[in-house]
């Protein structure tokens, strides 16, 4: 109890920002350490091996498969797939979801919802104690969290968008911290959206009128709205080697297509529509694709993309199902080239070190 009114105490009092970073960073450490172990406690069954203790996991190599190494020296640590967020997690994620998709038929919509800091809910809490969101992780989880499980049940049970058969999701944080998720829609024959004129009726990608419906516009203009980049803007993040890595802006569209290669080319009417957006002027074609319900409704970055029904879909699951964000790491060998160490490999240890953990993702 001592310990969690130190918590909740030190959270609050935001005097020095420095030692709040320092503090959230050993929370961190601390709450992954003991959230690994436990896990590995609970779970961690191999092969013919069955306890309570995470060493259950220290196969030697021998026994794992003769053929890994010739000399059969060292062991390997494992870690399992009953472990959330593992490699081999991932992996078989991936392969339910191509069984679901050799089951119900190709996925319809793909659809991204982002965490919005400024919701009422959360103002609410942080204003009265002149707080950031990064302040208070536990409160912008818990938020997001109510309002994707509403979302979700706007589009699954409530049918927003049709009949729905089947829907995978994963929530990631990535290095900015704040929450979003991907979500795959697979709907109902009688319910899908397979022409242009369909797809307007769900995805919109321009800028609404701002005299007939000002309160969309507003949202637009606020969560849907891509940079600026390109030549307006050469120092914006999206920028790799001179050119936006989102492909924005895009081309004028006088009505919506699908291409030859099966992906949506979205209506972007050069309309004269406009918004003003960190002092430049946009117009529909930096438009990120939405619908116009979700948006009202949720107040927040909602992308909608109508799915390829021929191609990409083993990476589509694969994008959703990629794993939380990781460092990528070399071992140099020895200048000789040669090692005569056995060749032990942890992968518990290569998860811990690997991992990029933000304070928001111990939270949900």
């Amino acid at each position: 109890m001592v310990d969690e009114e130190l918590h909740f105490k030190t959270i609050l009092r935001r005097k020095n920002a420095a030692k709040a970073r320092i503090y959230r960073k050993s929370v961190i450490d601390d709450k992954k350490s003991k959230r690994l172990k436990t896990a590995l406690k609970e779970n961690g069954t191999f092969d013919k091996r069955r306890g309570n203790d995470s060493t259950a996991l220290r196969i030697p190599l021998s026994e794992l498969s003769p053929n890994i190494l010739n000399d059969g020296r060292g062991k390997r640590v494992v870690l399992p797939s009953s472990y959330v967020g593992s490699r081999r997690y991932m992996d078989q994620l991936y392969f339910d979801g191509m069984a679901i998709c050799s089951y119900v038929g190709f996925p319809d919509l793909f659809i991204t919802f982002t965490c919005n800091p400024n919701w009422p809910e959360i103002q609410r809490l942080l204003g009265s104690v002149h707080l950031k969101a990064s302040d208070r992780p536990d409160i912008i989880s818990r938020v997001f969290k109510m309002k994707f499980d509403e979302l979700l049940s706007d589009l699954t049970k409530k049918s927003l968008l049709g009949k729905v058969l089947a829907y995978m999701y994963t929530i990631e944080f990535q290095k900015r911290g704040l929450p979003h998720a991907h979500i795959l829609i697979f709907l109902h024959p009688s319910n899908k959206y397979p022409t242009p004129s369909d797809i307007d009726r769900i995805i919109s990608a321009e800028i609404p009128d701002q005299d007939t419906n000002e309160e969309l516009y507003n949202l637009v203009k606020t969560h849907m709205i891509h940079g600026p980049c390109g030549f307006t803007n050469r120092s914006s993040p999206c920028m790799k080697d001179g050119k936006c890595s989102k492909y924005f802006p895009k081309q004028f569209q006088p009505e919506t297509i699908v291409d030859q290669d099966g992906f949506p080319v979205y209506r972007r009417r050069d309309n004269g529509h406009t918004v003003l957006k960190n002092g430049i002027q946009v117009n529909n074609r930096n438009v990120v694709p939405y619908n116009a319900k979700l948006l009202t409704k949720y107040q927040a970055h909602i992308n909608m993309e109508w799915c390829n029904q021929s191609t990409s879909i083993k990476y589509l699951f694969k994008y959703i199902n990629k794993g939380y964000d990781r460092i990528t790491a070399a071992i140099v060998p020895n200048d000789d080239g040669t090692s005569n160490q056995p060749q032990n490999i942890d992968e518990i240890k290569q998860y811990i070190d690997c991992r990029y953990v933000s304070n928001i993702s111990l939270e949900i």
